[in-house]
């Protein structure tokens, strides 16, 4: 399993939380050598949420429920492996105070930029 952890970091909540997991394959068109990207979706458990609370100060709160923990069960270190595949995460959500529709999107293309562990609680991206 692979753990994908997206933090909300804004005073304002988010609706119409959805997420996508896409594999990005690049690959050379002769003769001028241009690249054409492929698109596959990947299998991403919890993809969908209705609402992402705000951020708190942690004086505040107890809980860190700004953050949010996706899982796949795709082997995503045997795809960054080939230099040619990416991992693209994209977010798509509605702004919790004008209703505006904002896209996210996060691209991994090292195996290195994969970490072995637990994330630890809260907004941080450390790992146990």
């Amino acid at each position: 399993m692979y753990f994908i952890k997206l933090v909300n970091k804004s005073f304002f909540c988010a609706y119409d939380v959805r997420t996508e997991l896409v594999l990005v394959r690049r690959s050379v068109v002769p003769p001028n050598g241009s690249i054409n990207r492929r698109f596959i979706h990947l299998q991403l458990k919890k993809g969908d949420s209705l609402y992402i609370p705000n951020y708190l100060p942690r004086w505040i709160r107890k809980e860190a429920l700004h953050a949010m923990i996706f899982r796949t069960a795709e082997d995503l270190d045997a795809i960054l492996a080939d230099e040619n595949n990416s991992v693209q995460i994209q977010l798509t959500l509605k702004h919790g105070l004008t209703g505006l529709i904002k896209l996210y999107t996060f691209e991994y293309s090292d195996p290195s930029e994969i970490k072995n562990g637990k994330y630890l609680q809260g907004t941080k991206f450390a790992v146990i």
